[in-house]
């Protein structure tokens, strides 16, 4: 009877080590897989950080051409309006030369 029991004992033993062992094993598979995943998503976050850094740098050169391109327009524009001014300012002048040669005839 004392050797059935220690067969059973043994049997039973063998059995929980072989889970415990088994249950230890996919413990480790599981912590690898999550670690995996955790790496992952955090690879992904800052991966979409960088393409959100580098399109607001390609945003801010597209809108710093922009206001330099309206910045010309306006200078140009400015510069046109002077150029008129100028101009009829001499004419201003001119007809006035004109105008009292005219008059001291």
């Amino acid at each position: 009877i004392l050797a059935m029991q220690n067969r059973c004992v043994s049997g039973a033993l063998t059995r929980w080590n072989e889970m415990t062992r088994e249950a230890v094993e996919m413990r480790v598979k599981l912590q690898r897989c999550l670690q995996r995943m955790t790496q992952r998503q955090l690879a992904s976050a800052f991966f979409d950080w960088v393409e959100k850094v580098d399109a607001t740098k390609e945003w801010e050169v597209k809108l710093s051409k922009c206001q330099r391109f309206v910045r010309a327009m306006q200078l140009r524009s400015l510069h046109a309006g002077f150029s008129r001014w100028e101009e009829r300012t001499r004419e201003a002048v001119e007809m006035r030369v004109k105008l009292r040669r005219c008059l001291q005839r």
